[in-house]
């Protein structure tokens, strides 16, 4: 297994052979199993909660680039008949439009070449650490994604430690597997300090991003002989805030997405089809 790490990640290699070398290889797969099915059922949890949004949004934009590339064209075709005094949205209209319509292998050019930039930029560590302490930063969802990654740190440190991995080595594959580069370096910097003498609850740094009370915890496990259970609990407490977290966000994001969807109608009935009625009835009067 140790020679496939695309399909074996540490945490699963280490744990298996803490299994064979104590001989409770058999108990150590089924409660590997049980990892693996509760940490996807967490992700595809705050996955799905996040598409219907995603899927809005993507809907929004395809309607946006339809009207101005084969809607406004023909209406433009309309006005530009007729000689009608067209009204100062509907030219505003018009010009985003002329705007897309003559420049969109420019359009998207610059987006091709800004995906492509920033795909290359994020290869560095520092930016990917910027991008993930700006996400941290994020009103409401930077919330979010604290306790998600406190959630996933204690899943994944709290499996190996309950399979006698010393925490050194806990750490260290936890800080593998984590997607977040700020957690990562923590976990790095939280190493060095067990390795100096320190102790797990006081090794975390003192601007740490873990929640004060998730600190609070460890030390009281470490304290109490009971870090197992501790982290086990804290394990679940996150991924229970995690879940309220996004049902909450989404129920905000819902809202705001039906109003977007309706001032883009509203928009459309201002520049496009009050203007057509109106010029309609004056060419009706004029008959």
């Amino acid at each position: 297994m140790h020679k496939y790490p695309k399909i074996f990640v540490p945490i699963y290699v280490n744990i298996i052979r803490v299994g064979e070398q104590s001989g409770t290889l058999s108990q150590t797969m089924l409660d590997l199993a049980d990892h693996l099915e509760d940490s996807e059922q967490f992700k595809r949890k705050v996955k799905g909660a996040l598409i219907y949004p995603k899927i809005i949004l993507g809907v929004m934009v395809t309607f946006i680039f339809v009207l101005a590339l084969f809607v406004m064209p023909r209406i433009l075709t309309i006005f530009t008949s007729l000689g009608a005094e067209i009204p100062f949205a509907t030219r505003v209209m018009i010009a985003i439009t002329n705007f897309i319509n003559h420049h969109l292998i420019l359009i998207f050019g610059t987006m091709f070449g800004v995906g492509t930039a920033i795909y290359f930029a994020l290869k560095n560590p520092k930016v990917r650490r910027l991008r993930d302490l700006m996400y941290i930063k994020l009103p409401m969802v930077g919330y979010i994604i604290l306790n998600y990654n406190t959630a996933q740190a204690a899943q994944h440190f709290g499996t190996l430690f309950a399979s006698g991995i010393p925490i050194i080595r806990c750490l260290e594959i936890t800080q593998s597997v984590m997607g977040n580069i700020v957690f990562q370096n923590e976990m790095l910097y939280m190493i060095g300090r067990i390795k100096n003498g320190a102790s797990f609850s006081s090794s975390f740094p003192e601007d740490s991003h873990f929640p004060p009370m998730f600190v609070k915890m460890i030390r009281v496990g470490e304290r109490t002989g009971k870090l197992p259970h501790v982290i086990d609990y804290m394990k679940t407490y996150y991924k229970g805030l995690v879940d309220n977290d996004v049902k909450n966000i989404t129920a905000v994001i819902e809202p705001v997405i039906m109003i977007l969807l309706g001032l883009m109608v509203t928009g459309l009935v201002v520049t496009v089809i009050g203007p057509i009625y109106k010029l309609i009835s004056n060419v009706g009067k004029k008959a």
